[in-house]
Formats: structure tokens, C-alpha cells, sequence
């Protein structure tokens, strides 16, 4: 919303927004990415925007029927770039190796989290300092 929405919602009425303006929308955020943003990004744009239609409406600001259909028209996201095998144990061997040429005791133990932080992030192919950190035991499931 801030990015995006705020700078150029700025001090339109919630009522004026239509498909036109919606279609102005469009093109300006293009133009402010560089680039034809992601499905998915659109995705999360567009249930931004239903939630500040949801508000106007329950504070009756605007009817259920003024608000515009929002269009999902971005790029298929592409895969993230994934190790091979070989990489992978090229990853982990020179972890273990760091970890066991280890002067002191606490940066043995470093290198054994940071082993363990990147056998995660590797396997499951989250991304390290944003979705890892709001990962919560919870989260993770078990099994055997």
C-alpha cells in the first residue's frame, strides 16, 4: 500500500475509483516497477485494495455496487533458481569444513547454525531474512 497504492490513490475519493482510474492504476505501477509486475504480485495488490473497499463500505462510504472489478493481467512468475546435487554438497562440504577448522568454541558453534540455517533454507527453499524470519515453530510440521 505504500509503494504502490497510497502514492497514487494519494487524495482520490474512495468513490472515484473506477475502471478507468484503475486502468491509469495500472500503467503508472508498470511504469514505477520498470517491469510488468508477477501474477502473485497482483494478486496481493488486489486483496489490499478489496480490504480498503470492505472498509468504505461497512463505514458507508461507498455501496457494495461502486466498487470496480479489480483485473489480475501480471507475468507467470518464474521458478526461483534451485542447487544441483553437486552444489548442494559443494554447499554443505565447505560449511562442515569451515566448522570443523574452527579456532574457537563459539565460532564452531556459529558455523553449526549456520550449517543448520542453510540445510533448511536449501531443502525447502525459503528465503533467508524474510520469510525465515517470521518462521515460528508452529509452522513446521513433523513426520516420520
Amino acid at each position: 500500500m505504500k509503494k504502490y497504492h497510497i502514492p497514487f490513490f494519494d487524495r482520490t475519493y474512495i468513490t472515484s475509483i473506477d475502471q478507468d482510474k484503475l486502468k491509469e492504476f495500472d500503467i503508472w505501477r508498470i511504469q514505477k516497477a520498470g517491469k510488468v509486475l508477477n501474477k502473485s504480485t497482483l494478486l496481493n495488490h488486489n486483496a489490499a485494495l478489496q480490504m480498503v473497499f470492505k472498509a468504505a463500505i461497512e463505514n458507508q462510504w461507498m455501496l457494495p455496487v461502486q466498487v470496480p472489478v479489480l483485473s489480475n493481467k501480471g507475468e507467470q512468475g518464474a521458478r526461483r533458481a534451485a542447487f544441483s546435487e553437486v552444489e548442494y554438497e559443494k554447499v554443505v562440504e565447505t560449511l562442515e569444513c569451515m566448522r570443523d577448522n574452527s579456532r574457537k568454541e563459539k565460532t564452531r558453534q556459529i558455523r553449526e547454525l549456520l550449517l543448520d540455517y542453510a540445510d533448511v533454507v536449501i531443502n525447502t527453499g525459503i528465503r533467508p531474512g524474510t520469510e525465515m524470519e517470521e518462521l515460528t515453530w508452529a509452522d513446521i510440521l513433523m513426520t516420520r
